[in-house]
């Protein structure tokens, strides 16, 4: 359940990641319908992002309960803060971006 977990994090980031880059296009281009055609999507995404996050910290909470080992999952979860960390930074750099 926590590899799924953090699986479906990762597939989510990789979704946003691609959609900011599509942003970034598409302000270039000003194709401004695109835009807004992706924003409820984007934010349902995050918002499932924010689920998820909550659902795996109680998810590693109840295995370190049960005893369980959870330094397995200690790689991926680096790893998706690394990836997430770099999405962030991307919306980041976006929204300088649209402020100037």
């Amino acid at each position: 359940m926590i590899e799924q977990t953090i699986d479906n994090m990762m597939d989510i980031i990789a979704q946003l990641h691609q959609w900011v880059l599509d942003d970034i296009e598409d302000v270039r281009n000003a194709n401004h319908e695109s835009l807004l055609d992706r924003n409820d999507i984007k934010l349902a995404n995050m918002e499932n992002l924010a689920q998820y996050k909550i659902d795996l910290n109680n998810l590693l909470v109840q295995a370190v309960q049960n005893g369980d080992d959870v330094d397995q999952y200690r790689q991926k979860v680096d790893d998706l803060e690394k990836i997430q960390g770099q999405y962030v930074g991307l919306m980041k750099f976006q929204n300088r971006g649209c402020d100037m």
